[in-house]
């Protein structure tokens, strides 16, 4: 259900002072499904009206939606209920909880959904930490924070944002850390501009395993010019439009495409080391039970030396499908994709064993390998020029 945003809800905003006015609202669907516990430690707002700091709950009822409390019970007219601070908010315990974790901006229930309709810049600060991770370098953080920022703008007339990886990851004040507010301060307003409008299909991942790849060859899609496969490698070393010399170097199969098994790479080749080599995701292998997936075969390859086409169990898959269609069973049991496109396949006995390099689906900004870059000296400015060629930062 789409939600509609109610003008005029966060006039006050629980903002600190360097939050501009003017900073474009967005709506946030929260995956947290009813009842919801909602706290308050400070006076606050229930559609406008105050109310006291306590201990309350929200739920469907056959006439809309129910606050309860101890002392009574509030039946929301038409069915909506808008919840929000009523004083500044400079620390997340003074902010709305919702099932414990924080939120600024106003929470607005509809029907069996909850959306955060927040400042792009507070949402922001809840994102840019929970995406690259709140350990991440200052200059790496920035980065993240350019991109984020870009990515919501482009998406902002769709209205409604969802709160997980499928769009970008959101956990409110909860996730936000004094680095990442920095960084999103710091860079306020930038957004990556190509051809002189927004880059609009920015997008990014963890771990490109040392070679980023193009659009079209993921997504299936017209080829994007600053989506280009470009080298992980060192920071001192210019941006490359398509696999170059060091590349070459260190992936030799790369001489010939399209045919040839994923070459098992070295974290340090010829002088040259991969920028992301540090995740953990770098290298890996998956290990499928015995007889899972037993037609299983490498048809087509990318220039980048990522598969391309996969035959597996009589069906054939082309790009990012190709992830979840070798699914496997990770920690805690979980069912979850194939790390990323850049692999090889192997036999052992009627075991499939895939080992590749990465984590997701490989275009655009690697996570790991900004951080890379940003620990050896490279600025934020200098990473996303790396990752998005072509492009430049400024504002709209």
């Amino acid at each position: 259900m789409r939600i509609v945003l109610l003008v005029g809800l966060v006039a006050v905003l629980l903002a600190p002072a360097a939050a501009a006015t003017t900073d474009p609202q967005v709506t946030v669907r929260l995956n947290v499904r009813p009842p919801w516990a909602l706290s308050f430690r400070e006076p606050w707002l229930l559609n406008g009206r105050p109310m006291a700091p306590g201990a309350y709950e929200v739920v469907p009822s056959a006439v809309g939606l129910q606050m309860r409390h101890r002392r009574g019970t509030y039946e929301a007219a038409r069915g909506v209920l808008s919840v929000e601070g009523a004083g500044p908010a400079s620390a997340a315990w003074r902010m709305p909880a919702l099932n414990g974790r924080h939120y600024r901006g106003t929470l607005l229930f509809r029907g069996d959904t909850v959306s955060n309709v927040v400042h792009l810049q507070h949402y922001l600060y809840g994102v840019v930490a929970r995406e690259i991770g709140g350990s991440a370098e200052p200059e790496a953080l920035r980065a993240q924070a350019v991109v984020a920022r870009t990515y919501a703008m482009a998406h902002a007339h769709n209205g409604t944002f969802d709160d997980t990886t499928a769009f970008q990851a959101y956990h409110g004040a909860e996730g936000e850390t004094p680095a990442a507010r920095a960084a999103v301060d710091a860079t306020c307003g930038q957004v990556l501009l190509y051809d002189g409008r927004l880059a609009r299909e920015v997008c990014y991942h963890s771990t490109c395993g040392g070679q980023t790849e193009a659009n079209e060859n993921v997504f299936m899609s017209n080829a994007i010019p600053y989506l280009r496969s470009v080298a992980c490698a060192s920071a001192a070393e210019p941006p490359l439009g398509g696999v170059g010399p060091d590349l070459v170097r260190i992936f030799p199969a790369l001489r010939r495409v399209h045919t040839l098994p994923f070459p098992p790479l070295a974290a340090e080749s010829g002088g040259t080391t991969a920028a992301c080599a540090a995740s953990d995701y770098f290298r890996w292998t998956v290990t499928f039970p015995p007889g899972q997936y037993a037609d299983a075969e490498v048809l087509e390859r990318t220039p980048a030396g990522r598969v391309l086409r996969l035959r597996v169990d009589n069906r054939t898959v082309s790009g990012d499908p190709i992830r979840r269609a070798l699914t496997f069973r990770g920690e805690r049991g979980r069912v979850r994709p194939l790390y990323s496109t850049s692999f090889e396949l192997s036999r052992n006995g009627d075991t499939l064993v895939a080992t590749g390099a990465g984590w997701g689906h490989g275009v655009g900004l690697c996570q790991w390998g900004a951080r890379g870059m940003a620990r050896a000296g490279g600025t934020w400015i200098a990473i996303l020029e790396r990752y998005f060629p072509g492009t430049v930062v400024g504002t709209l």
